[in-house]
């Protein structure tokens, strides 16, 4: 198994690297722009901003600004991954197979890879945010009952998982069609701009709604997050790897 992650990882690094760097620096960028426009700001600070959406008093009243930076930032993972999955299975299937791997291996593997991109894109993107907040002397993060570090952590969290959510998606529409695997996750994210409830599992990708943090919407989050990747794992193993 360390012998197929070594392999596989290298193989998939070749395939996303440049798409992760370009995306991940204009993420970046952005966020000094954002930072530079909000200097000393006592009302918003950069992560009220850059993920800012509509709640649900602005839905009555219809009041929606639509969250442009929020969907670019959510929607740069999709075009990290794209169908880099399916490449990568096709063109080294035949090679890897002849380690004697079984399929469960590719499954787990390709599952720890989403969370990886996952993950490294919420550490480059949140950090770069956290250190334009220290610099820009603005009002500090605040969630619920929690500010400064612990506000940081936990929207950090907040911001993987819808991440690896929004991943998780993709990889499922790209095992029927690679065109489904970013056209239904834009879909969801679109609707989540005008559906705020507690049961759906990316409402909290909204900073503004993240302030009703409550065991319902973590057991959502949380529940899909286990059930795409139980999904995911076996119409891989069962119906995808038959087909190629």
């Amino acid at each position: 198994m360390g012998r197929l992650w070594q392999v596989q990882y290298r193989y998939y690094w070749q395939l996303v690297k440049y798409r992760f760097w370009l995306v991940t620096l204009s993420i970046s960028v952005a966020s000094c722009l954002v930072g530079t426009q909000l200097w000393g700001d006592i009302c918003l600070n950069i992560v009220s901003k850059f993920f800012m959406g509509p709640t649900t008093v602005d839905l009555h009243q219809h009041e929606i600004v639509f969250p442009s930076l929020w969907l670019c930032y959510y929607l740069f993972p999709l075009i990290i991954v794209g169908n880099s999955f399916q490449v990568l299975w096709k063109q080294h299937v035949v090679q890897l197979l002849g380690y004697h791997f079984s399929k469960a291996h590719f499954g787990q593997l390709n599952l720890i890879l989403v969370n990886l991109v996952a993950f490294l894109y919420t550490i480059l993107g949140i950090g770069s945010m956290a250190m334009i907040s220290c610099v820009n002397n603005t009002v500090p993060l605040r969630i619920g009952v929690l500010q400064g570090i612990n506000a940081w952590l936990i929207w950090g969290l907040l911001v993987y998982a819808e991440v690896l959510l929004i991943l998780l998606f993709q990889l499922l529409g790209n095992l029927i069609n690679t065109a489904l695997g970013l056209f239904g996750p834009t879909v969801l994210l679109v609707l989540t701009i005008y559906w705020d409830s507690r049961y759906n599992p990316l409402n909290l990708s909204v900073f503004q709604r993240a302030s009703d943090l409550n065991m319902t919407t973590i057991l959502v989050l949380v529940g899909s997050l286990l059930s795409l990747m139980l999904s995911y794992y076996y119409y891989y193993y069962y119906r995808y790897c038959e087909v190629y």
